[in-house]
């Protein structure tokens, strides 16, 4: 589930709103698709079932919601590396962005 955001030229970014935003056209900004991770802690975890699911063919985390009604401690966001197993040199790694540097740019 990618999301459009803006990055200047020192890596501040910030989320543009999905229903239209003006900054999209802001010669200072760049344009990116990131996604977000949502970092589960581990204690969080109360089951798992490894059987994938029909959807996402994926097994299933079971959690609490322990912090303030959410199942994660923590979003961070990024580019979803890749492998590529034709080549191992064209994989990417999984890239976050530092979430001290999201302002709200103008």
């Amino acid at each position: 589930m990618g999301q459009e955001a803006i990055i200047d030229k020192d890596g501040n970014w910030d989320l543009l709103d999905r229903n239209g935003d003006d900054r999209i056209n802001n010669a200072n900004y760049k344009k990116i698709i990131i996604n977000p991770f949502l970092r589960i802690p581990y204690d969080y975890i109360v089951d798992y079932d490894m059987e994938p699911d029909p959807y996402n063919a994926i097994p299933t985390l079971f959690v609490e919601y322990a912090k303030d009604g959410m199942p994660y401690e923590e979003i961070v966001y990024g580019y979803p590396g890749i492998f590529n197993k034709d080549d191992e040199f064209k994989s990417k790694f999984t890239h976050y962005l530092d979430n001290n540097k999201r302002l709200r740019l103008k």
